[in-house]
Parts: C-alpha cells; sequence; structure tokens
C-alpha cells in the first residue's frame, strides 16, 4: 500500500522555472540545464522502481515514495510487520565499476567517478535510526539496498558480494519477499505501523532552497515581458484583452500566468506593480485582475496586497 506518493522534486520544478526566467546566454545556464536533466534522469528512475514496488502484496507491505528530513533524503521506504527498508535509487546508463569506496561509470567511451551508493544509503540508514530514536520509536529490524533503474546498465564488481545490496530494479520486489522469509517474527504492531507511518509523513518537508540567493542572481539576470509561447519572441504585448505575439502572431489569454507562477517560485512573494515590471504592462487595474483571476493565496488589503505561491 503506498502511504506516501512520490511528488516531482521542488528543486527541480523551482530549476524549471529559472530556466524560463534566465537571460538565453546566462553563465549559468548550462549548469542549471545540466542539473534539470539529472533531476529529472534520477526522479524518471525513482518512478521505475515505484512501478516494480507496486507488484509487492499490499496487506504486507507499506511504501514511502521519497521522504525528505532536515538533513537527509530517502528515496523509498518500505515497511513491513518484520523490517523496514531504505532504497536508494540509480538511473545510470553504462557499464557500471563498483569499487569498494567509489563508482566508475564507462559510458560512450568516457569514465567518470560517482561516490558510492553503498554508502550513501548506509548514511542515509545512520541517519535515519537517530531520527527514529529522537521520536522514540523502539528499535525494529532495518536494511538498506540499491536499486538500479536503468536497464541499459551492465554492473560489474571485483566482489560478488556487492550485488547481494545492489540490484536491478526489477529484482527488487523478490528480493524484498526473500527479506521477509527470513524475518518470519514480526516485530511491528499495526498501531506501530500506523503510528510511524503518520510520523513519516508529518515530518516530510521538501527543502525550500531559494535559487535566486543560492545562485547569487539579481533582477538584471531575468527576463522581464512575456515569451511567445510558440516561437519565443520577445515581449507580447496586451492588446483588447489578450495577449498577441508581433513576430508569429499568435493569441493568448494565459501567457502571463506560467510567468507569473515562476516568479512566485522563485521569489516567494509578488506586489501589483511588481506584476507591472515583470509583465510589461502600465496599468495597475490590468495587473490586479490578472492577478485575482488566478486564485493566488494573498496577504493584506487590496491596495497592499502581496500575492504567494501555490506551493
Amino acid at each position: 500500500m503506498v502511504k506516501k506518493e512520490r511528488e516531482i522534486p521542488l528543486r527541480l520544478i523551482k530549476e524549471e522555472a529559472l530556466l524560463r526566467r534566465l537571460l538565453p546566454r546566462h553563465r549559468i545556464r548550462k549548469e542549471i540545464d545540466q542539473s534539470v536533466q539529472k533531476r529529472w534522469a534520477g526522479f524518471r528512475g525513482e518512478k521505475e522502481l515505484d512501478y516494480h514496488l507496486s507488484f509487492l502484496p499490499e496487506k504486507k507491505y507499506f511504501l514511502f515514495q521519497g521522504l525528505d528530513f532536515n538533513g537527509f533524503q530517502i528515496d523509498s521506504f518500505v515497511l513491513s510487520p518484520h523490517f523496514g527498508l531504505l532504497i536508494e535509487c540509480k538511473n545510470l546508463k553504462g557499464t557500471l565499476h563498483f569499487q569498494s569506496h567509489q563508482l566508475i561509470r564507462t559510458f560512450k567511451g568516457d569514465k567518470e567517478g560517482f561516490p558510492h551508493p553503498l554508502l550513501q544509503v548506509q548514511r542515509q540508514q545512520i541517519q535515519f535510526k537517530k531520527w527514529l530514536t529522537l521520536e522514540k520509536i523502539k528499535p525494529f529490524p532495518l536494511y538498506h539496498l540499491v536499486a538500479i533503474c536503468s536497464h541499459r546498465s551492465v554492473l560489474e564488481s571485483d566482489r560478488l558480494s556487492t550485488f547481494d545490496e545492489i540490484l536491478l530494479a526489477e529484482r527488487i520486489p523478490f528480493k524484498i519477499e526473500d527479506m521477509t522469509k527470513k524475518n518470519p517474527q514480526r516485530v511491528l504492531s499495526s498501531y506501530q505501523i500506523s503510528k510511524l507511518s503518520d510520523l513519516l509523513i508529518t515530518h516530510h518537508k521538501p527543502g525550500c532552497i531559494n535559487l535566486i540567493e543560492y545562485f547569487h542572481l539579481s533582477p538584471d539576470d531575468l527576463i522581464l515581458g512575456i515569451s511567445c509561447p510558440r516561437c519565443t519572441f520577445l515581449p507580447m504585448q496586451r492588446v483588447h484583452g489578450k495577449w498577441k505575439c508581433r513576430q508569429c502572431l499568435m493569441v493568448s489569454y494565459d501567457a502571463h500566468e506560467q510567468v507569473i507562477l515562476d516568479h512566485l517560485l522563485l521569489f516567494g512573494s509578488l506586489t501589483n506593480s511588481e506584476c507591472q515590471n515583470l509583465l510589461q504592462i502600465s496599468s495597475p487595474d490590468t495587473t490586479g485582475r490578472l492577478l485575482s483571476s488566478m486564485d493566488l493565496p494573498y496577504q493584506g488589503l487590496t491596495k497592499g496586497r502581496i500575492y504567494l505561491s501555490p506551493k
């Protein structure tokens, strides 16, 4: 049974928003673009694992897809009356050679080093145990595995025992069932599982990094106005209640919404005067109507209203 469903990481959503607003030839654009691609690859790998774990018997296992605590994350957590299991997901193509303290990937003739995923998940397990102690949860057996989620991966290691803990994602459910057979004793009651489940969900707090501060950006680094969704021409003009592109003549009634949402993701708030500058229009009445139509959360009265991000 899925107790917590996986969400697109907030960091990824914010980086995509930054890409849309960042000047085309900005110095960090390539870095952000690469980060977005890697985060999407990681998310797709985690969804691949979710698919395979969905074949586990619902009444026997409780699944938590992506937990984010203060200081550490768990890609997937499986809870049963017999044990708990932390799973670290890796979605890497190529030949993966697992050494004692490092992962070496060979892909298209290039070699690249990565932190060893077993060390990562072992560290997460230590942090998770400390968290359980702080929450006064009675100790129970905890295990860890690494799921390799790409079908194009070739796994290599000098030690066969490595693959007791590192498996292709499709093998993980079978491994979990084997672990249950080796741990037949029920150590957690239904009440204890319910209590721990509530704690896990309550303490899940996705990180809210401020990308503007993190990358030392200023308003001069960002695009003002609305880019045409079809041809990217900038800026679209507000004409008779709609947005019109002077280049391809595309017409849109809601092109402003993504721009406003992106700004709120990056800065957290927006006033009417800031919105006028953002959309490059001069009428406070028009911006007021546009903002009100989006049903955004806000603070303050009409004149000094501050609009907030819905996320």
